[in-house]
């Protein structure tokens, strides 16, 4: 067997080493020891030591573990919050908006005109008349149509999609 350079994103620490026995540089994946393919992981974090760093599993080590979610500020899984917590922090969220809310419902209720001057619509406002209506144009609404029709149409080949049979049978 002849010897062959070390692939980007191996570990080759010794000569003559086989490719069971490389490992994976930080940073990078692979499917498995049998594997000479190695794919660079969506952050560098995420695989650690020819594997995935704590907490993360599959492809690339991309998903966190079950009972593990991402930080949005960090590339770090950490663990979910409790049932209890969730439902706690929704609630207060909940709580916070409709107080909010409130607050400007009052503060608009007791304004009496001094925030925001009232005026007369019908004197600021032109009131719609038959002159003013423009006829529709048949050339857009059947471009519109047209467009539609071919987007629906490419759906059916380009995705795998179960379609009811009414609609199969309306394209075809």
């Amino acid at each position: 067997m002849a010897c062959v350079e070390c692939p980007t994103g191996s570990v080759c620490l010794e000569r003559g080493i086989t490719v069971q026995a490389m490992q994976a540089d930080t940073g990078y994946w692979r499917v498995s020891n049998a594997s000479v393919s190695y794919y660079q992981c969506l952050t560098k974090d995420a695989c650690v030591g020819g594997g995935c760093a704590a907490n993360r599993v599959g492809p690339l080590c991309a998903v966190c573990r079950d009972g593990y979610r991402q930080d949005t500020n960090a590339q770090s899984c950490s663990i979910c919050p409790s049932h209890n917590d969730a439902i706690g922090g929704s609630i207060g969220f909940t709580i916070v908006i409709i107080a909010a809310l409130l607050i400007v419902f009052y503060a608009m209720w007791h304004s009496d005109g001094k925030l925001v001057p009232k005026h007369d619509a019908f004197k600021k406002v032109k009131p719609f008349t038959m002159e003013d209506r423009i006829p529709p144009n048949y050339t857009y609404n059947f471009k519109l149509i047209l467009g539609y029709l071919q987007v629906a149409t490419s759906l059916l080949s380009l995705v795998d999609i179960p379609w009811p049979t009414y609609f199969t049978t309306f394209i075809h």
